[in-house]
C-alpha cells in the first residue's frame, strides 16, 4: 500500500466543477502511485460492475439523507436556489437520478469525463527528488510553485 487513503470526487451542479483525486503517499511512491491513480482512471468505466453502482448508490444516498441537517447547508441551498435557479426539488431529483442510474450510464460518463490527458495535475512534495521522475508519466511541462 502506497497510501492510508485516498478519495475522489465530482463537484458540480448548475455549473460545472472539479473533479479531484487526493492522496498523501511517501515521496519514495509518488510516480507508482500516480501511476496506478492513472491505470484506474484509465480502465474505470469498463471494470466498473453492478456492485460498484451499488456501492456507490448507497453510498449518495446515504451522504445525500445528511447533506442539509445544518443552517450553512440549508443555506447554501436556499443560495443556490435563488441565485442559479435551482429548482425547489433539486433533492428529489438528484436522488431519483442516483436511483436510476446504470453501470452503461457509469461507463458513459467515465468514457466522456475522465480523461487524464485534459486533466491539471497537482503534485505537492520535493521537486528536487519527484520531478525529474514525474516527467516519465508524460503529462506536459511541469510548472513549479515555490511557497
Amino acid at each position: 500500500g502506497y497510501t492510508y487513503g485516498i478519495g475522489s470526487t465530482f463537484q458540480g451542479g448548475v455549473r460545472p466543477g472539479p473533479f479531484r483525486i487526493a492522496s498523501g503517499v511517501r515521496s519514495n511512491v509518488t510516480l507508482e502511485s500516480l501511476e496506478a491513480i492513472l491505470e484506474l482512471m484509465r480502465s474505470h468505466g469498463e471494470r466498473f460492475s453492478d456492485e460498484d453502482l451499488e456501492a456507490t448508490r448507497n453510498f449518495y444516498l446515504r451522504n445525500n439523507a445528511m447533506a442539509f441537517e445544518t443552517l450553512g447547508a440549508k443555506l447554501g441551498l436556499l443560495t443556490e436556489m435563488s441565485s442559479l435557479g435551482v429548482p425547489a426539488d433539486i433533492t428529489i431529483q438528484r436522488t431519483r437520478a442516483a436511483e436510476q442510474l446504470t453501470v452503461a450510464d457509469i461507463r458513459g460518463l467515465a468514457e466522456r469525463y475522465l480523461d487524464p490527458e485534459r486533466m491539471v495535475w497537482v503534485v505537492v512534495g520535493d521537486a528536487t527528488s519527484q520531478e525529474g521522475r514525474l516527467e516519465a508519466l508524460e503529462f506536459g511541462e511541469v510548472t513549479r510553485l515555490e511557497r
